[in-house]
């Protein structure tokens, strides 16, 4: 989908001090030799008892200051997560809502796995061109400190680390403008993640570890192909992005930098950047190796330390993805200012 005068008028980024090493984590027993190798990863941030809310409170904080627009301004605030935020019955939204803006403008959240924030953008995009305001702040935060958690053997694919991430969409121009947004879905894939488990109650009622190998281990003995699902994902993915280039009016080779989830760097390429065509040097997978798997956090954590980091400049291109359970793919075109 083609976007006009839709800008990101400003990032915000959270990441707690403390560092976990993967070298530590060997030396606990928490993670192996085996993983470290095929993980590559160096070292994860762990929040320890912050709230995943309050990440995002400090993430938004900071996005809005950047974004020069006062609180007024916003419209709408998205907050976008993973994993259980707090107590049952609680509105995280309105709680970051509360010490950012203090305002009492519509206030939602979304839970849409590792895609959520992209999600969130396009939602976002759609309200500012329906609606008179001028900005929307969306917000995604995560803690895995959790004790039915344990960040270095829950996914088969990453480690998990704790961070927030933030961003002010607006009508006024700012430090890029989003040109265009893609999406898809492939839902016969949601047995993926719950395949042998039952829906109810919920495993995390009654104590069960969260661990994303389980179901993966229980799809298999179904007769599915995870070769033929990742080929499926693929041209999935594909397809959603040579749309995407098209209503940007861009070429694969106009795409300077790529944001994409903190996963182990051969995933990453075997996953999203070779099937797209995409080179590896253009990607965040150093810079997610350091960090973690965020949760929905990683591509605007990876774009906030892309432009931190002064490896973007006026007229470059960034593309951002995401895939999550569903399986929810999207991608989305930024041109920076």
């Amino acid at each position: 989908m083609p976007v006009q005068q839709i800008h990101v008028a400003g990032t915000g980024v959270y990441l707690p001090d403390r560092v976990m090493t993967a070298e530590e984590a060997v030396r606990l027993g928490r993670y192996t030799e085996q993983q470290r190798a095929e993980h590559e990863q160096i070292s994860v941030r762990v929040a320890d008892d912050m709230s995943a809310p309050d990440m995002a409170v400090e993430a938004g904080r900071r996005a809005l200051e950047r974004s020069g627009h006062e609180a007024a301004d916003i419209g709408l605030l998205i907050h976008v997560n993973v994993f259980h935020q707090g107590p049952d019955g609680w509105s995280p939204p309105h709680y970051i809502q509360r010490h950012v803006l203090g305002t009492d403008v519509p206030a939602l959240e979304i839970r849409q796995g590792c895609n959520g924030m992209l999600t969130a953008v396009d939602m976002a995009a759609a309200y500012l061109r329906s609606k008179p305001c001028e900005a929307v702040l969306i917000t995604s935060a995560d803690n895995f400190s959790a004790p039915l958690v344990d960040r270095w053997q829950a996914h088969p694919g990453c480690v998990l680390g704790d961070g927030a991430a933030a961003v002010v969409l607006s009508k006024r121009p700012g430090v890029a403008e989003l040109l265009a947004l893609g999406q898809a879905a492939l839902p016969d894939l949601e047995e993926m993640r719950r395949s042998g488990i039952p829906l109810f109650p919920p495993g995390a009622t009654v104590g069960t570890v969260m661990d994303f190998k389980v179901p993966t281990a229980h799809y298999r003995t179904t007769g599915a192909s995870l070769m033929e699902v990742g080929t499926r994902i693929n041209d999935a993915l594909s397809g959603v992005l040579k749309q995407t280039l098209a209503d940007a009016a861009l070429e694969l080779s106009d795409i300077t930098a790529v944001t994409h989830m903190n996963m182990a760097p051969q995933r990453v390429d075997e996953r999203m950047l070779a099937p797209l065509g995409i080179d590896g040097s253009k990607s965040t997978t150093g810079f997610g190796r350091t960090v973690g798997h965020l949760g929905a956090s990683d591509q605007f954590v990876g774009l906030d330390h892309l432009m931190s980091a002064g490896r973007l400049s006026s007229g470059d291109h960034v593309l951002m993805v995401g895939v999550g359970p569903g399986v929810d793919l999207s991608c989305a075109i930024l041109r920076m200012r």
